[in-house]
């Protein structure tokens, strides 16, 4: 008897729309009944101390300091050119998830939020998963932190110009990438 494929489903509660963009897809999955579906909170999976940091920096600054929140992404909307240091620190404080996804080899990762995207990414690269990498963007644009490549399927939050560039700028063979409006 073969087994239905694994589905693994990763959000962050780092903002509703990860985690409903995930659960949407979850019921969609289920509704299909050809596969078994799994659906964490990736940010349960880090160190505690990044999970304490990301958590409280990432909602009071959009509470406390908009502005703020603003010239740092900005700063950082460079694609590529910190993504070394940038993944250094994030496999770092990600062991756990790193270890659940070798541990459960699900045959396709649907990502939600960068932060499981970029280790999904590298783990493939790495030859250390075998997964199909799916990452669902979630934020009104594509930020560089969202360029986590190689992806099978990537959904990109419109068809603007540099979402466009961008998604055409770094996916390879065997990957699509589709907008919606």
């Amino acid at each position: 008897m073969k087994t239905q494929p694994r589905v693994l489903l990763l959000s962050a509660t780092s903002g509703a729309g990860h985690v409903r963009a995930a659960q949407a897809l979850e019921k969609a999955f289920l509704a299909r009944g050809d596969c078994e579906v799994e659906h964490i909170d990736a940010l349960q999976h880090v160190s505690r101390l990044f999970q304490r940091a990301y958590d409280k920096a990432y909602i009071s600054m959009v509470r406390r300091a908009p502005e703020l929140m603003g010239v740092l992404y900005e700063r950082t909307d460079q694609p590529w050119l910190h993504q070394r240091r940038r993944l250094a620190l994030d496999r770092l404080n990600t062991g756990p998830m790193i270890r659940l996804l070798k541990s459960v080899q699900p045959d396709l990762c649907v990502a939600t939020h960068f932060l499981p995207a970029e280790i999904i990414a590298w783990l493939i690269a790495k030859r250390k998963l075998r997964a199909r990498n799916a990452i669902v963007v979630t934020d009104y644009d594509v930020h560089a932190m969202w360029l986590a490549a190689p992806w099978t399927a990537t959904t990109w939050p419109s068809m603007r110009r540099r979402n466009i560039s961008r998604a055409s700028a770094c996916h390879g063979k065997n990957c699509a990438s589709l907008a919606f409006p």
